[in-house]
């Protein structure tokens, strides 16, 4: 939703141009929902990935995922198990990349088939080893701890369900980066020789603004083209809409029609996104019934923000009842830039009576 496949191959092909030798690792647990799979391995193909760490949302389904470099010690749900490891060359040194999520294993299992094959792939010449964890961080510490020091990981990436990255650290002699969710953040990890190993240099940001690749953002397009909800509800609707709040409150709706809430289907569909994923934020009704408004109130409406207005309408002195759940649509990966007291001060203003 924050746009991100189409930004992200721009950012790494700057990124490898800036920095000659550089290889792309994806943590992956990017199969949150089944229909955009398809469409999430076709731009990690874009990418071309070295590795790609298999999350639990991936191992659930791993044909959509089959012909990129998958890795992971913890075994899929059907079909066959990607390998344990990969073995990548950056700048001429050599890289093991292993992934751990959530499955059948326990940890100390999981540690043990980690010190496996660390040390074979240490054995071969890997100089470095890399951890991609979909892990809690507690478990991946107890994970790490458990391995010998030899066997232990120069970087430990870290699956997270913030909405921001979270500043690398150091501890049990690895670095650890923290990333965004749902993949929006990118990290670039330098690794300079030192007298007692290696030295990381971590630089992150997210993928949030900036070029975007025209070939994949028309992939991207094409997806929500195909998913947009087209068909408008001919029926009466079940709860009061904005026309029955204008015989008492009619500056108030002529206010809220030309505001961004009541714009919020226009909005959509301006944007291309008239999908099942984004109207439930923008159309009051499909967020209730599954079918779409028709204009001129088709967005965010008055039942969204005030409750008990069926009660208010039958006797005037009943009063509604304000919403209390405006962070379920307005999360930091939707409403980055919201800002809760500004918002609720410029709805004051166009619902003030009179």
């Amino acid at each position: 939703m924050a746009g991100g496949l189409a930004r992200r191959v721009a950012m790494v092909a700057e990124a490898r141009a800036a920095n000659p030798g550089a290889v792309y690792i994806d943590l992956g647990g990017q199969g949150v929902q089944p229909a955009p799979r398809p469409l999430i391995a076709r731009a990690l193909a874009a990418l071309e990935p070295a590795a790609v760490g298999a999350g639990p949302d991936d191992l659930l389904e791993l044909a959509p995922w089959a012909d990129l470099p998958l890795t992971s010690l913890t075994p899929p749900t059907t079909g066959p198990a990607p390998p344990a490891s990969r073995v990548v060359e950056a700048g001429g040194v050599k890289v093991a990349v292993l992934s751990v999520a959530f499955g059948p294993l326990t940890t100390r299992e999981l540690a043990d088939q980690a010190a496996t094959a660390i040390a074979a792939r240490r054995a071969e010449g890997c100089a470095v080893a890399v951890l991609l964890s979909h892990l809690s961080a507690t478990s991946t510490e107890r994970l790490v701890d458990r391995l010998p020091a030899a066997d232990r990981p120069h970087l430990v990436a870290l699956a997270t369900d913030a909405d921001e990255p979270g500043d690398p650290y150091e501890k049990l002699g690895a670095t650890w980066v923290p990333l965004a969710h749902k993949g929006r953040s990118l990290a670039t990890v330098r690794l300079v020789p030192a007298a007692d190993g290696w030295a990381v240099e971590v630089e992150q940001r997210l993928v949030d603004e900036g070029p975007v690749d025209p070939e994949v953002q028309a992939w991207v397009d094409a997806y929500h083209a195909a998913q947009a909800v087209t068909a408008v509800a001919a029926s009466p609707s079940p709860y009061p809409r904005p026309s029955a709040c204008l015989p008492c409150h009619e500056p108030a709706v002529t206010a809220w029609r030309g505001h961004a809430h009541g714009r919020a289907v226009a909005t959509l569909e301006a944007a291309g996104r008239l999908t099942p994923d984004c109207l439930p934020c923008h159309d009051e009704r499909y967020r209730r019934e599954q079918v779409r408004s028709a204009p001129p109130d088709a967005g965010v409406e008055c039942a969204t923000c005030h409750g008990g207005l069926a009660a208010h309408l039958a006797d005037s002195a009943t009063p509604t009842t304000p919403a209390t759940d405006c962070l379920t649509c307005h999360t930091p990966e939707h409403s980055p830039a919201w800002d809760a007291p500004r918002y609720c001060a410029a709805v004051t203003a166009v619902c003030a009576p009179g």
